[in-house]
């Protein structure tokens, strides 16, 4: 796998119900370390193909905040595993 494609893949995706899911991406920084960011969006149907919208509407919004909250505990997971490999290597 080339380095192109691993660095287009995200670090973690987290599915919600009603077609919802949040995807974290890490993005590595200049002094060594990780940043991430998250991207909510929710995917429906429509003429027989696939699309992913970041709207919401009303009665979709608790379940994008507990998304929300979810990738928020991942990423916490995510940067552990980072210092624990960081801390092995060194």
């Amino acid at each position: 796998m080339s380095t192109e494609t691993t660095k287009n893949r995200p670090a973690a995706e987290i599915r919600g119900m009603n077609g919802l899911k949040a995807t974290i991406w890490s993005d590595a920084t200049e002094t060594g370390g990780v940043r991430y960011s998250v991207q909510i969006s929710r995917t429906y149907r429509k003429d027989e193909q696939f699309h992913d919208t970041n709207y919401f509407g009303p009665s979709e919004l608790l379940q994008a905040g507990h998304l929300a909250s979810r990738a928020y505990d991942k990423i916490v997971e995510l940067r552990a595993e980072h210092r624990g490999r960081d801390q092995d290597s060194a």
